[in-house]
């Protein structure tokens, strides 16, 4: 039988069944956190994966079909950290993550009680599944289990409640291959050294061990028997020499001896011992003797495979030693990185060969099957037995089987011609990937620097940099060798900030690049490209070659930039027309039009404009960068991201903005009028969205076929009758976890939308391919990026089931069509058809269905006509994309009394000055009744009281203010943010900031008053819950 050539490995929350000699993988997908822990059965035939974190699972995977036949939700209260099985396949064990002792909890019918005292021994006991207990339990376990843990986790905080550290962990085992999915038995581990290892002992199978930094644990479990354990107490004064930390244990074969690697190269025996010591009894291993074998080497991986005690260690040396330590082989040249993992080839013979090897005989050479050694580099290498006896070190390094990611990675990019993706990390390497082949391209390395942006110029042939010190370079795509800063001089001259670059964004004609830097410097520093005879960045010879060269930089933001965009080309404008929007036969309207626009977007609620046109000066000089004007957006929600949209719409409403935020809004800005020109409900899958990419329709992907040649909009769009924004594809992401697509034109049907789970963590970047069928995502601190097929057909044939007109949108209202909800809804909308036509008159009336409208603009992106009346289908549209998608609760009341009161002053507010607030700051009350509606008229209605005085009291409170005047319900549980960063505390500090800034005189114009919502928008929760996605 020919030997297996896949390995299993984890790539944040996917396994990766990955073929060495094809390049094929095969994913097992289904887990919402980072998996922490894998296994594989000894004939391979079952494949075992684990997560840690909320809503955990254990999955047992059939190799042959990558298809899970086994499934445990929530083993442990916080998931698994390590698990093994047995050599039979039948049992699994599971050791948890750290949980405080106060939470303890597990799954099964009984619970789990130490009766040992504080010394190296004692047991646990726990009733079998088999027995009585398990009779009428579900699966989520009985009563006695829950109580009985509860009961034995106050024990432990009692006991460790002069510990900082209050933490315990549970050992479970399974019989997976049981109709139910409680554990065969659980025991609580109460120790402060928290374990990291455990392993069957494969000639026993009823005795495991675990281990920590500091303690070894022995456990034995049987049918209908308590779960025993102990462990062995070791000093320094046994052995007259210190103990380093403890790394892995292994069971030793045909002995009753363990073994357990440490920290500084030493190997610990334990063993049975007839002696008495007063420590131990006869039948339990005891410290018998340490080994020196590898000095001031960390000994990662401890295994045992045939007749060989396998040790991997942090020089990213393995070594093979008998079972006595006697060294037989080792690897040393390998220089792959500290090893992490050893793994062996399996083929059916292998089992009659290691029979054989086992049972000894005359000394032979060296021989084993090919291993597999992982490292903390990322990199996987296959190695030969018959390396051993090679001369040469170069012969003796194995071969890289993979090449993966040892760093965190925030930066992607999609070349806009090719089938490239530019990754980069944080050790300093930015590689170039052939997606198609599966190949790296080009690899750089940077010293010192950690990329942090990458983004390819519109061309295709240049590579723009941004780094976490601020230094910004831009690279020649096809070798990554640097175009800016020029060669030979000091990058530290060309770091026009020391914060990092958040966002690149380029020109369209590839002729100016932004960049955005975020922390103490938010500032957008603009790079002017060279000459139009050679402003694709082409290598030129001698005085024709021009060089790209710093325009300027403006600190226009006083809170993190999160969103920056150039405008894109109109139609017919393409890689041989003119730039800047500089036609020659075209009038000021048309220059208006068509010039090239930079726009950003920062978290203090301003969308900026900035002044592109370079004046009249020496060419060696730089005009520096300025604003065009500033625009307040939003009054409460905080915009979290910003897309220049759309591309190519019709009527004079082609220069906007698409701005996102964290109120589930998507609105719609036109850039030279600064008008809001639509608003809609964004997909509310997790978090608010950050981030959106148009994908590339067929039209497009045709043109760039061709090379980049532009067919005109206009033409086409005359012939068909839909603009290019009718149709299409945007695909998004939050800040965590989630990917989704949705359909164009946004209009809120929440249809047209859907979502997974990208990452278990951040989703630091993403990216579109060329063509439109593929997508990128990179995962920061879980050191993955992802590629994803897209395919709209599901998705479209999804929103045309949903129905038509108001179907889709009425899952958002409670109650549905049936619901009181929609039936007051129509009453309050007849109602105002009755009041446009004058409610005091005796005239017959003649209703069309239909009432004014105030949001004229809601359909101006598309059809460039104004709306002035709407009948009852627009309006319920209307409400449903315009209203909160979370009521204010009374907690986010109490937060914005404290902002508006001052840190630390309580929630209650004198009268005097809490009218100042709402008639003088942000949405003010004004005292022209003609046309606004006064302070005092609005009370009237709240409380029906118009006097400010009887209404309010002298001193205005929270609470007060929240049941009594705005009639808020009871309180609710406050959940977490999942959107900007931090939570109610920093909306806090946030809304404290903008009044002391208005005490001050500083910082232009604020919102002070819209801090009674400031707190609102700081405590959003998802719309769904996450596990709908995956469950």
């Amino acid at each position: 039988m020919q030997a297996l050539t896949e390995m299993l490995y984890a790539a944040a929350h996917t396994g990766v069944i990955f073929d060495y000699n094809t390049g094929h993988q095969r994913l097992l997908q289904g887990h919402v956190n980072a998996i922490t822990a894998l296994g594989c059965s000894v004939d391979k035939k079952w494949l075992i994966t684990a997560d840690a974190g909320q809503d955990s699972m254990l999955v047992v995977w059939e190799r042959a079909t990558a298809s899970p036949v086994k499934t445990i939700f929530d083993p442990h209260p916080f998931g698994v950290i390590a698990l093994d099985i047995t050599p039979s396949s039948q049992h699994i064990v599971t050791l948890s993550a750290p949980i405080p002792a106060s939470h303890a909890r597990g799954k099964g019918p009984t619970g789990s009680r130490r009766t040992g005292g504080s010394g190296s021994q004692g047991h646990s006991q726990s009733q079998n599944t088999q027995g009585s207990g398990a009779e009428g339990e579900g699966e989520e376990g009985g009563d006695g289990f829950e109580d009985s843990l509860e009961e034995e986790g106050k024990k432990l905080s009692t006991r460790n409640k002069n510990k900082q550290n209050g933490e315990c962990q549970s050992v479970s085992v399974w019989d997976w291959t049981a109709p139910d999915a409680v554990p065969v038995c659980t025991a609580l581990i109460g120790t402060q050294d928290i374990q990291t290892c455990v392993l069957f002992n494969a000639w026993d199978s009823n005795e495991l061990a675990t281990n920590g930094r500091r303690r070894v644990f022995f456990w034995t479990f049987r049918q209908n028997r308590p779960f025993e354990f102990y462990s062995p107490a070791l000093s320094a004064q046994d052995f007259k020499q210190a103990v380093a930390d403890f790394t892995q244990t292994v069971f030793l074969p045909d002995s009753t001896q363990a073994a357990t690697g440490t920290a500084r190269g030493d190997v610990v025996i334990w063993d049975l011992s007839l002696i008495v010591d007063g420590m131990s009894r006869p039948d339990e291993r005891r410290a018998v003797k340490i080994i020196q074998l590898c000095p001031d080497t960390a000994l990662s991986v401890m295994r045992v495979f045939s007749k060989f005690v396998i040790i991997g260690g942090s020089d990213g040396a393995v070594r093979f030693f008998d079972f006595q330590f006697r060294i037989q082989a080792w690897f040393e040249d390998l220089h792959a990185g500290a090893v992490r993992a050893v793994s062996f080839e399996y083929s059916e013979e292998d089992e009659d060969e290691a029979a054989v090897a086992h049972a000894g005989g005359a000394e032979e050479d060296f021989a084993c099957p090919s291993f597999l050694v992982f490292t903390a580099s990322a990199l996987v290498v296959l190695v030969e037995s018959s390396l051993f006896y090679k001369l040469m070190p170069d012969d003796r390094r194995g071969r890289t089987v993979l090449q993966g990611l040892d760093a965190p990675v925030f930066a992607l990019s999609c070349h806009p011609r090719q089938a490239l993706v530019a990754v980069g990390g944080y050790s300093g390497f930015v590689h170039l990937w052939n997606y198609r082949a599966r190949a790296l391209h080009s690899a750089r390395a940077f010293d010192r620097l950690q990329p942090h942006c990458l983004a390819f110029s519109p061309c295709g042939r240049m590579l723009a940099v941004g780094f976490t010190s601020g230094h910004f370079y831009l690279l020649h795509a096809d070798d990554l060798s640097d175009l800016y800063p020029p060669r030979g001089v000091a990058s530290d001259e060309f770091c026009f900030s020391n914060n990092p670059v958040a966002l690149i964004a380029w020109a369209p004609d590839s002729s100016h690049v932004a960049v955005a830097h975020n922390g103490n410097d938010k500032c957008v520093c603009l790079y002017r490209g060279p000459s139009r005879s050679d402003k694709h960045g082409r290598r030129g010879q001698g005085h024709g070659q021009t060089e790209w060269r710093f325009a300027g930089k403006h600190r226009s933001h006083w809170r993190p930039i999160v969103g920056l965009s150039f405008s894109t080309l109109p139609a017919g404008q393409g890689k041989g027309g003119t730039s800047h929007g500089e036609r020659e036969n075209g009038g000021e309207k048309e220059k208006e039009k068509e010039k090239l626009r930079l726009v950003s977007v920062g978290e203090d609620r301003r969308l900026v404009e900035y002044d592109l046109r370079e004046k009249e000066r020496d060419s060696r000089e730089t005009s520096g960068l300025r604003t065009c004007g500033s625009t307040i957006i939003e009054q409460e929600a905080r915009p979290s991201g910003c897309l220049w949209f759309p591309r190519g719409s019709r009527g004079p409403d082609q220069a906007s903005v698409l701005v996102m935020n964290d109120e589930y809004k998507l609105k719609i800005w036109n850039v030279p009028h600064k008008k809001c020109r639509k608003t809609v409900i964004a997909p509310t899958y997790g978090g608010p969205v950050c981030r959106m990419l148009p994908v590339p329709g067929e039209a497009e992907r045709d043109r760039k076929g061709r090379g980049g040649e532009e067919k005109d909009e206009k033409e086409k769009e005359a012939h068909s009758g839909k603009s290019a924004d009718d149709e299409g594809v945007l695909l998004y992401s939050c800040w965590q976890k989630v990917l989704g697509l949705v359909l164009k034109p946004l209009d809120g049907n929440p249809s047209k939308s859907m979502a997974l789970i990208a990452h278990p963590g951040t989703v630091a970047a993403m990216a579109v391919d060329c063509t439109g069928k593929y997508a990128f995502t990179c995962g920061g601190e879980d050191c993955t990026v992802n590629q994803w097929a897209i395919d709209t057909t599901p998705l479209k044939a999804a929103a045309a089931m949903a129905g038509e007109g108001l179907d889709p949108f009425l899952s958002l209202i409670p109650g549905g069509a049936e619901g009181s909800f929609f039936s007051e809804m129509k009453d309050f909308f007849y109602y105002a058809q009755i009041r446009s036509q004058d409610e005091n008159t005796t005239a017959a009336r003649e209703l069309d269905e239909q009432i004014p409208l105030e949001v004229r603009y809601s359909s101006f992106a598309e059809t460039g006509q104004q709306k002035r009346r709407v009948n009852f289908e627009d309006t319920f549209k209307l409400f449903v994309n315009h209203r909160p998608v979370f009521a204010v609760t009374p907690e986010q009341i109490s937060l914005a009394f404290k902002a508006l009161s001052g840190h630390d002053r309580g929630t209650s507010i004198p009268r005097e000055k809490f009218v100042g607030f709402l008639k003088e700051l942000g949405e003010r009350f004004t005292n022209d009744s003609n046309h606004e509606m006064t302070l005092e008229q609005c009370m009237e209605l709240l409380v029906g009281e118009p006097n400010l005085e009887a209404a309010l009291g002298d001193v205005v409170g929270a609470d007060t203010f929240a049941l009594d005047v705005l009639g808020l319900g009871e309180s609710t549980e406050a959940t977490e943010r999942d959107g900007l960063q931090g939570g109610q505390s920093e909306a806090l500090e946030v809304a404290g900031d903008e009044i002391e800034k208005r005490e001050t005189g500083a910082g232009g114009e604020t919102n002070a008053a819209g801090a009674l919502v400031e707190a609102a928008a700081s405590s959003r929760s998802p719309a769904q819950p996450l596990s709908s996605l995956v469950r």
